[in-house]
């Protein structure tokens, strides 16, 4: 048989073969489909749902949010931003800012969030509005409001604390004062990791 004629059979089967495979006796193409379509909608939600159950258990054990309430972190943090923290692993260093419950005052509904500036087993002092740690004068570059000239006597942070104060060392409730105090390192509730809203704002917490 020539490549002509193969072809031609070629196209006739083609033009003669049903578009969908013949169904068995008694099966209704039509309630087919729908059932087909069904279970392509039940396949697409069930994905969904496992893909936003996976976020929300990711957010609970990985990152979480909160709001920054008043101005005491200025100009770094401004009142409403909204924030994501993390507690994973998580252990204080020098410079995170951070979310804890202030565990000596007596409003514990709202978490505070300050500046970490010394950690358990260091010094901290505050001479003329200059923070020194461990007797070093610390240069703080993330301050752009004034420091003030608030005092602060050479005190050794206990272990298992740390010692925090706010950017806006004239406008802030922190480890200064005794309804703060030094805090409690269990009562912190996670590092900020950066601004998320407004977008205009968002980005790195250094």
């Amino acid at each position: 048989m020539s490549q002509d004629e193969l072809r031609d059979l070629a196209s006739e089967a083609e033009e003669f073969a049903p578009d969908e495979p013949i169904l068995p006796e008694g099966v209704d193409r039509a309630e087919l489909r729908r059932v087909n379509r069904m279970s392509r909608l039940f396949d697409f939600v069930e994905m969904l749902v496992l893909t936003v159950a996976a976020v929300l258990l990711a957010s609970s054990f990985l990152v979480r949010h909160t709001l920054v309430q008043g101005g005491s972190m200025n100009n770094t943090l401004i009142n409403g931003q909204h924030l994501l923290i993390s507690d994973t692993n998580y252990e204080p260093k020098n410079g995170d800012v951070v979310v804890f419950v202030p565990l000596n005052h007596n409003d514990r509904s709202t978490p505070f969030i300050k500046r970490v500036i010394a950690v358990g087993g260091q010094t901290v002092e505050i001479r003329g509005g200059v923070v020194l740690v461990d007797q070093i004068a610390q240069s703080e570059d993330f301050l752009s409001l004034p420091k003030g000239y608030s005092d602060y006597p050479e005190t050794v942070v206990p272990e298992g604390f740390v010692f925090v104060l706010g950017d806006n060392r004239m406008n802030s409730r922190d480890s200064r004062f005794e309804d703060v105090g030094m805090v409690d390192v269990r009562s912190i509730l996670g590092k900020v990791l950066c601004r998320v809203w407004p977008i205009s704002s968002a980005g790195r917490i250094d």
